[in-house]
C-alpha cells in the first residue's frame, strides 16, 4: 500500500515507478477531501509514504495526513518513505520517524529523488533539455529505490540531507509553516472558468466565484493550480507571470 501526495506529478510518477503490480496507490489529497483515513493491510503487505519536499520539511498535508492515518493489521510491515525534492531534504526523514513512532509505526528505510525545482514563486524553470535530464537522472535513482524496497531491505537510508540539515529543517521550515498566504493568488483575466484549480486544491483554499476562483485562509503551497492551469492564468504577485510552468510528463493529472 502507498500513500502519495504530488502537486506537479513527480511523486505521483514515483508511485507508479515502485508500485507493486495490483497494490494499491492512495492519493492523500483524495483521502482528505473524502475523510478517508482508515486502512487495513494484508498480510506481507509492505507501506510507502511517498511525497515532496516543502522547505526542507514536510507538506502541512502530510502533517494533516499522518496525524489522521489509521492502519489496522499493523504487524511489523516493511514501511518505507521516498521524498522527491529539488536537491536535498534536510532532517525530513529523522521527523517523519519520529511522526510514525508517534503513531506507534515505524520506517525500515527511507530514499530521496531529486527531480527538479520547481518552486517557480522564487524559481523559473529549467529548460525542457534540463528537464529531461533530470528526470532520466531521476529514473536511475527509482529503479534502485525499486530494486531495495522490492527485497525488502530494511536500514537503508539513501538520502541527501544537504548542509546544516537541522537548521533548514527545524528553522528555516517554520517561514513555511508560518506563512502560505494566499493574498498574492489571482487569475488573470485570460482565465476560462474551468475550476480545474479549485476542484485539485488538496486544502480546498480555492473557490469559484462568478466564474473566476478567488484564494481564502492558507494554502500549502504544493503550487499545482499555478502549474496545472490550462491557459497559464493563475498568478501569484508580480514574478510569475514571465516564469515556466511544469508538470511531469509521464503522468496523467
Amino acid at each position: 500500500m502507498i500513500f502519495y501526495f504530488t502537486g506537479t506529478g513527480n511523486s505521483l510518477y514515483t508511485a507508479k515507478q515502485l508500485a507493486n503490480q495490483n497494490e494499491s496507490v492512495i492519493n492523500i489529497t483524495d483521502a482528505l477531501k473524502t475523510e478517508q483515513f482508515y486502512y487495513s493491510l494484508e498480510e506481507g503487505e509492505s507501506v510507502g509514504f511517498i511525497f515532496p519536499i516543502y522547505y526542507w520539511g514536510l507538506p502541512t498535508v502530510m502533517e494533516e495526513f499522518l496525524d489522521k492515518l489509521k492502519i489496522s493489521n499493523y504487524k511489523n510491515p516493511y514501511t518505507y518513505a521516498v521524498c522527491t525534492c529539488g536537491q536535498n531534504i534536510g532532517d525530513t526523514m529523522q521527523i517523519l520517524k519520529k511522526s510514525l513512532q508517534s503513531k506507534n509505526y515505524h520506517l525500515d528505510s527511507g530514499f530521496s529523488v531529486p527531480f527538479l525545482d520547481n518552486y517557480i514563486l522564487l524559481y523559473d524553470i529549467v529548460s525542457k533539455e534540463e528537464q529531461q535530464k533530470k528526470l532520466l537522472e531521476a529514473d536511475k535513482v527509482l529503479s534502485h529505490i525499486k530494486s531495495v524496497i522490492h527485497k525488502k531491505e530494511k536500514g537503508v537510508f539513501d538520502i541527501e540531507k544537504g548542509k546544516l540539515p537541522g537548521f533548514f529543517s527545524y528553522v528555516v521550515h517554520q517561514l513555511y509553516v508560518h506563512g502560505r498566504d494566499t493574498k498574492k493568488f489571482y487569475a488573470m483575466d485570460t482565465c476560462i472558468g474551468c475550476g480545474k484549480c479549485e476542484k485539485i486544491c488538496p486544502v480546498n483554499s480555492i473557490q469559484m466565484v462568478n466564474q473566476k476562483p478567488e484564494w481564502h485562509g492558507k494554502c500549502t503551497q504544493c503550487l499545482g493550480c499555478i502549474h496545472r492551469c490550462p491557459v497559464k492564468a493563475i498568478q501569484y504577485g508580480t514574478k510569475t507571470q514571465d516564469r515556466g510552468r511544469y508538470t511531469n510528463p509521464n503522468v496523467n493529472l
